[in-house]
């Protein structure tokens, strides 16, 4: 006879084995392309059409790249500069909690999200559909860059390149009315 301790053990192993995930996150019929971003290269889909987003950062960039996601984490209260586009959004769980099954659930073909929040999940995540992770999060890092990673994904390099160029042109507006050229 086992000893007790020995039992439990084999149960537990037991028990995880059968939370089985998706082995392949992508389905081979799908066109695809690789991405690079942080956690190394990943085939996604040419045209995403079901992304999840784990933070806000990836949530800004989707909403400025006409995206709507099918999903993304509870927070406190969505940014007010979002308005409507966030209404109605299937909540996938808290921040840094997101859940698995809710997810898989979903069926999506891209999930974005971040190395400084969900760096643990990123192997399941994979499991369960193509996910793409930035470095960080906010302004303390490069969000110009972040903000390409998330477009590229999304295979919407192009637009983001046209934001971003607006955006450098209305900085340099700004700026210009707030110093006026000698003489002036």
């Amino acid at each position: 006879m086992l000893p007790v301790r020995v039992m439990g053990l084999l149960v537990v192993i037991l028990m995880a084995s059968c939370q089985q995930y998706p082995e392949s996150s992508l389905d081979p019929s799908v066109p695809s392309r690789s991405v690079t971003h942080v956690m190394g290269t990943t085939e996604v889909p040419v045209k995403p059409q079901r992304v999840i987003v784990l933070d806000i950062t990836p949530l800004d960039a989707v909403v400025a790249l006409g995206v709507a996601p099918i999903g993304t984490i509870s927070y406190s209260r969505p940014p007010d500069y979002l308005g409507d586009k966030v209404s109605g959004l299937e909540v996938v769980g808290l921040f840094n909690q997101p859940s698995l099954e809710k997810i898989l659930q979903l069926k999506p073909d891209l999930i974005l999200g971040s190395k400084s929040v969900s760096e643990n999940l990123y192997p399941k995540l994979s499991r369960i559909a193509p996910t793409v992770f930035i470095e960080g999060t906010g302004s303390s890092w490069d969000w110009k860059n972040n903000f390409r990673i998330y477009a590229d994904a999304l295979n919407q390099s192009e637009q983001a390149e046209a934001l971003l160029a607006d955006y450098q042109q209305q900085l340099e507006t700004v700026k210009t009315s707030l110093n006026p050229p000698p003489g002036s």
